[in-house]
């Protein structure tokens, strides 16, 4: 089951990897220290030295994809490509991973067989210009924990379990997995079948990719989904070599061979049913896009985008030619850069990367949320009661947050005995402590050890019911006559303040609450006493919001609570 799940695994990221010419604004990287390569040994953790990037690729792989990205940008796909990312997004790539994609100047795949149950691969990354090797380690360790014990080398960053960072020279990067590592390190260049396809890369071919099945065994197809046994004959690919040529055209060309000739024949067949269904699954998009036009007229922009994009995957699934010759199958097509839809594609995953982002962001918070919900329900099985919202000092002089009283239920006893309970949040030994905020109370795209968080509770009273919190009195689950599972205890706040600084949110006299929290992905975040956690639609109603928030205020909560 782990091979199966391991082919199919690998098999979409062969997939995605093919996109990144065109979403390499998520994944650029960057370094400007000149590495001194010089002899280097594998029980020192080297590798041994080599100039060209294409001399680290096997010649007997599973997966190997090679870009040269001056060459594609140059060409007429190229230029549509970086017109529709626009300045604005190639900047950001230089920004947020260390040089614009202008800068680049190969990416390299490697996935080396299907055989372990796990994912092994590198990534090979060659710059224009020496790239900045602390702006990297800034990217991969800033806001983490790193592992300190096995970051001891300079050349490499361990960016987790199953993933390292070579700093090979002052022009190339390598992300290498840990499970291909020793690989790496003792790697010498033998012949393959690759051969042909690293040349073709030596004399500037734009894009070239390989995919062999041939070490992926019986076990996977006899586990294929009985949906997927139509397509069983594509698992027969014993090694496929493709090309793509830009220019004024675009020209693709596949090479695929199997062992028979009765293979090759049925492969044909199932790539063809594959284009029928991508055929069927285009004619009812446009019928929904199209409806879709019809009722919110408002979306025409994105929508005209999604439907241009359809049209034009839909001819360009009709100029696929085939041609087969005993063991030998051909894919090929030919088409001009304007009938690519690059433009439409860059958008369409621009806007799917985002969403993906926003909705990994949206199930972080949330997880963080309950977790700081099950810390306050392990303080009452302890004390009976909720934390009040500070702790407090003599004559109730409010000294440190209800966060710092949770620490010993969120696996921080440590931190928290690093704190003088009976000094306030901001003494000498107190303040020392804000850059160890714990992750668990950072927005997921904010750095912890700034020490400011957004989760803030209510205090006090609105009208004559009261809030979830009080400064001096811990709240009690008897207490909560509307309910725990609606009343809302913990939200996410417009403003940030220190963690440890016993400050939390008030009401004033017909103030609207929504004015206090933060919209975030378009939501406002809230979890109950009960330990859920909800998105609030930003049209929630004032009054809905304010039911939501008493403990004791006996209303019914209005439909808009969702």
């Amino acid at each position: 089951m782990k091979r199966y799940k391991s082919f199919f695994m690998i098999l979409g990221v062969f997939v995605v990897l093919t996109g990144w010419l065109i979403t390499f604004s998520e994944l650029a990287t960057g370094n400007n220290r000149s590495g001194e390569e010089g002899a280097r040994h594998q029980e020192k953790g080297k590798a041994t030295k080599i100039t060209d990037p294409l001399d680290l690729i096997p010649g007997k792989v599973a997966v190997f994809q090679h870009y040269l990205i001056p060459e594609i940008l140059r060409s007429s796909l190229g230029k549509e490509v970086i017109k529709a990312m626009g300045e604005k997004k190639i900047a950001e790539s230089g920004k947020s991973f260390g040089v614009p994609i202008t800068d680049v100047k190969t990416i390299s795949v490697v996935v080396p067989d299907f055989d372990s149950g796990t994912l092994r691969y590198q990534v090979i990354f060659s710059t224009l210009k020496p790239y900045d090797r602390e702006k990297i380690k800034k990217i991969f360790v800033s806001g983490k924990q790193p592992l300190k014990a096995e970051n001891t080398d300079p050349d490499w960053i361990v960016v987790d379990r199953q993933l390292s960072l070579h700093f090979r020279d002052a022009n190339t990067l390598v992300f290498v997995s840990t499970g291909y590592k020793k690989e790496y390190l003792s790697f010498k260049r033998e012949s393959g079948p690759t051969d042909d396809l690293i040349q073709k890369a030596k004399k500037g071919t734009p894009a070239v990719a390989y995919l062999s099945l041939a070490t992926l065994g019986d076990e996977v197809k006899k586990q294929l989904p009985l949906q997927l046994k139509p397509f069983l004959p594509l698992l027969e690919l014993k090694q496929g070599k493709m090309t793509l040529e830009l220019g004024e055209k675009l020209n693709f060309l596949a090479e695929l061979q199997t062992d028979t000739a009765k293979q090759s024949r049925e492969m044909e067949l199932s790539l063809k049913l594959l284009i029928r269904l991508a055929e069927s699954q285009i004619t009812e998009a446009k019928a929904n896009i199209t409806k879709v036009l019809k009722d919110k007229p408002d979306n025409s922009e994105k929508v005209n985008n999604t439907l241009e994009l359809v049209v034009k995957s839909e001819k360009l699934l009709k100029k696929i030619q085939f041609s087969q010759k005993e063991n030998q199958l051909k894919i090929e097509f030919q088409t001009s850069s304007d009938s690519f839809p690059a433009k439409n594609i860059v958008l369409a995953l621009t806007e799917g990367i985002s969403g993906v982002r926003a909705s990994s962001e949206d199930a972080q918070s949330s997880n963080n949320a309950k977790q700081i919900m099950l810390a306050m329900h392990n303080y009452h099985d302890a004390y009976r009661k909720f934390p009040s919202a500070a702790i407090n000092g003599k004559k109730g002089k409010r000294l440190l947050s209800w966060r710092v009283a949770i620490l010993p239920y969120i696996e921080e006893q440590k931190l928290y005995e690093a704190f003088k309970l009976d000094e306030p949040w901001d003494s000498e030994n107190n303040k020392k402590l804000l850059p160890k905020m714990p992750k668990l109370f950072a927005l997921p795209s904010e750095d912890p050890t700034k020490g400011k968080t957004h989760f803030r509770v209510f205090v006090g009273k609105s009208g004559t019911s009261k809030l979830g919190f009080d400064y001096l009195q811990g709240r009690t689950i008897p207490e909560m006559i509307d309910g725990t599972s609606s009343t809302i205890a913990l939200v996410e706040a417009k403003e940030a303040i220190e963690w440890t600084k016993p400050e939390e949110l008030s009401l004033t006299a017909d103030q609207d609450p929504k004015s206090l929290l933060l919209m975030y992905h378009n939501r406002y975040l809230v979890a109950m006493f009960d330990g859920s956690v909800r998105f609030l639609s930003e049209k929630i109603s004032k009054t809905t919001l304010l039911q939501a928030l008493t403990i004791d205020g006996g209303e019914v909560l209005g439909t808009d609570f969702e």
